[in-house]
């Protein structure tokens, strides 16, 4: 969006620049021609009205493009969290099957004893067949009573597994975080530091995770390994990726839930960590 915005400022530029130089051309020329005073008084009030009205009209294009610009943003961000908010409401209803597929295995194993004794095969057969095309979490966890944010970390420790990214958790806080909003403001937290992470050494990649509740407010932090600094030349943290509109966006609406609780967020580095601090009422 900042490269399509200064892109547009130096097009601006340049055509004052160019029209500036017509009107002085014509000022020029229309003195050299023997026109009357008054003629030349005309052409020159003409040549400023010309001038004027471009400028205006140049600033009202410069202006609409520059809130399509923002609209576009906007947009995104609204796909974004929508797309979410969908994928987490899918990891809590997995989530919520393994839980109850867990609390009824005892009685699958008895009904299951009785079908053999019965030599009923087939009809074990087929319901083993029913389960299994359920989604099982092979790594289940449980880091929560909140199914919301323990969907969220089931699935974000999947991903370190895959990636080789060893990850921390300690959460304390569940109750006090039932709404989807938490769930979406984690995810984008912990999708940003599982691609900073895939950057750096497998040694040393790690990413830490905690949630706490202090003096009535909410503490949520995830830092994680950084090389080099991040701050230090980035201090913005504009995404290096050539789409910009489409990158970026996550920690826009963190900061944007952070505003909209009246909260706080804290980004800085410590000891080769780079931690995001984001503190809310309860």
């Amino acid at each position: 969006m900042n490269e399509g915005l200064g892109e547009l400022r130096v097009s601006q530029t340049l055509f004052y620049i160019i029209f500036l130089i017509v009107v002085l051309l014509s000022i020029a020329m229309s003195r050299n021609v023997d026109f009357s005073l008054i003629w030349q008084k005309t052409f020159l009030i003409l040549d400023m009205l010309m001038f004027i009205a471009n400028i205006i009209v140049l600033k009202m294009i410069f202006h609409i493009n520059q809130q399509n610009h923002y609209e576009m943003e906007n947009a995104l961000l609204y796909m974004q969290i929508t797309q979410q908010e969908k994928r987490i409401r899918e990891e809590e209803k997995n989530y919520r099957e393994v839980q109850l597929l867990r609390h009824d295995l005892k009685r699958y194993l008895v009904t299951y004893r009785q079908l053999l004794q019965e030599g009923k095969y087939e009809v074990i057969e087929a319901d083993i067949d029913k389960i299994l095309g359920k989604r099982l979490n092979t790594n289940h966890c449980v880091y929560t009573e909140n199914t919301i944010l323990n969907a969220v970390i089931c699935e974000k420790m999947e991903q370190c597994s895959i990636k080789n990214i060893k990850i921390g958790v300690q959460v304390n806080a569940d109750k006090d975080m039932d709404s989807i909003e938490y769930g979406v403001v984690l995810s984008n937290l912990l999708d940003n530091a599982i691609e900073a992470e895939e950057q750096e050494k497998e040694e040393n990649r790690y990413i830490c995770l905690n949630i706490g509740v202090e003096q009535n407010m909410i503490h949520l932090v995830v830092s994680n390994y950084i090389a080099e600094s991040v701050l230090q030349n980035n201090t913005l943290l504009e995404t290096s990726k050539k789409n910009k509109q489409l990158h970026g966006i996550g920690l826009r609406g963190v900061k944007e839930f952070v505003k909209n609780k009246k909260g706080e967020i804290e980004i800085f580095e410590e000891n080769h960590m780079f931690v995001v601090h984001i503190c809310v009422c309860v």
